[in-house]
């Protein structure tokens, strides 16, 4: 029997400040959530402009489908299987993805039936962080109890998500242009500016 991919991420990570948190990277998710993170009592609570926004958004990032998907994960399954190997019980918890650039090689692994699918990914990946970025930074700052509440499943697709865009502009380096964008945020006229970010992934 083919082993299940599973996977573990940081919950509350800083966007603004390294992107990206995703040393605990593994495979595509492929079981719903159980439980989601919730903010402590020792956390301030989040400014009341955070209740008008709308975080889901951002985790509603595209996805693979199809062969690409299955060619993924079976990527992914190779990337743990040592570690399956050996692991028992809930060890196998740890079994991830400890270097996320493992992702790129993909793009040479990967069967040639789903090369062009791979890079149509790559694109709307792109295209995405692209028009979200500005927004992803200054929210995730701005109101971190209320983007922290979102489970390990949405957490573990938006970081996978910003694994293959590293991948992407990495082969890509003349697509990843500057831009300026408005971005949300709680204090009146601040404008946040960025590039097409290169995630930096741990």
């Amino acid at each position: 029997m083919r082993a299940i991919s599973l996977f573990k991420t940081l919950i509350g990570f800083d966007v603004s400040a390294i992107w990206v948190s995703a040393m605990y990277m593994t495979p595509m998710p492929r079981q719903a959530a159980t439980e989601t993170s919730t903010a402590t009592s020792t956390q301030r609570p989040d400014p009341w402009q955070c209740a008008t926004q709308n975080l889901t958004q951002f985790f509603d990032v595209p996805k693979p489908t199809g062969a690409l998907l299955k060619a993924l994960d079976s990527y992914g399954d190779e990337l743990i299987k040592p570690c399956l190997s050996t692991a028992t019980g809930l060890d196998i918890l740890s079994c991830t993805v400890s270097n996320t650039s493992q992702w790129c090689g993909f793009a040479t692994a990967a069967p040639i039936s789903v090369i062009t699918a791979y890079s149509s990914y790559g694109e709307l990946v792109a295209s995405w962080w692209s028009e979200k970025s500005s927004a992803v930074v200054s929210l995730s700052a701005e109101c971190p109890n209320s983007w922290q509440r979102f489970g390990p499943i949405e957490q573990a697709w938006f970081n996978q998500t910003l694994a293959h865009l590293k991948c992407y502009d990495e082969a890509h380096p003349s697509n990843s242009e500057t831009t300026s964008t408005s971005g949300p945020t709680t204090e009146p006229g601040t404008r946040a500016t960025t590039s097409r970010p290169k995630p930096t992934l741990a």
